[in-house]
């Protein structure tokens, strides 16, 4: 059974429906995604509601967490993430749905345990990058895979039995590719394939511009390592 894995879409549809294409190529037969799948680009509405009709099954991330007010963040952050956007666009229907979303879920497929954190199984917003001190923790945990999010870059790191994975972020990677990130794994073998695909981010930078959001969120799409950094709120 091949499963699509998914992170961060952040309001980005066309990203979004890219890593979907690629998902229907190769044959999934489910996808899950860790969360933040709202906050900083302004298609909020559509990602949701493609979540919904392509039965994705989901997590909440630290951005619905902050939206719901599930956890606390300031008011410059609120607004730099276009949360305040999204609070007032957001439909009823969609808010209900993430509501509805856990903070964690456990998932059984094939016999394999896949358990889902956006964060950490620890918190919601600790980031666990590819040097993480303290992998050793995971080896502990009842699953076969972890599937996390939140850093915003594609990782596979194995501790004991367990296999940790980040997809990485659909909707705004921050690894210098600006390709939408996706995972592939395979329950047989529970291999896990890291993948990108390009999209139209000039359509997304575009939307950014016409709903007047920070101007810095089009510029993060777009950058390489040749480009430097950009802040990230």
């Amino acid at each position: 059974m091949r499963i699509g894995l998914l992170a961060d879409v952040h309001g980005n549809i066309h990203a979004l429906n890219a890593c979907l294409d690629r998902f229907r190529a190769a044959a999934v037969e489910k996808v899950l995604c860790a969360g933040d799948v709202i906050g900083y680009y302004p298609f909020v509405n559509e990602v949701i509601e493609s979540l919904r009709r392509h039965d994705v099954i989901a997590i909440r991330g630290n951005h619905e967490a902050y939206l719901l007010g599930l956890i606390q963040t300031s008011e410059e952050r609120f607004h730099r993430c276009s949360l305040d956007w999204v609070e007032e666009h957001l439909t009823p229907e969609n808010r209900s749905f993430l509501s509805q979303l856990p903070a964690r879920r456990a998932v059984e497929l094939q016999g394999k345990r896949l358990l889902m954190f956006h964060g950490s199984p620890w918190s919601v917003e600790e980031y666990v990058y590819p040097d993480y001190p303290h992998f050793d923790r995971f080896a502990h945990l009842d699953a076969d895979l972890v599937v996390l999010g939140h850093t915003h870059i594609p990782m596979v790191r194995r501790s004991g039995t367990v296999t940790i994975v980040n997809p990485g972020s659909c909707g705004q990677p921050r690894d210098y590719n600006p390709q939408a990130a996706y995972g592939l794994l395979d329950t047989e073998t529970m291999g896990v394939e890291l993948g990108r695909v390009e999209y139209d981010v000039d359509a997304v930078c575009r939307g950014v511009a016409d709903e007047g959001l920070w101007s810095e969120l089009a510029v993060m799409l777009k950058r390489t390592r040749s480009s430097g950094p950009a802040q990230v709120p």
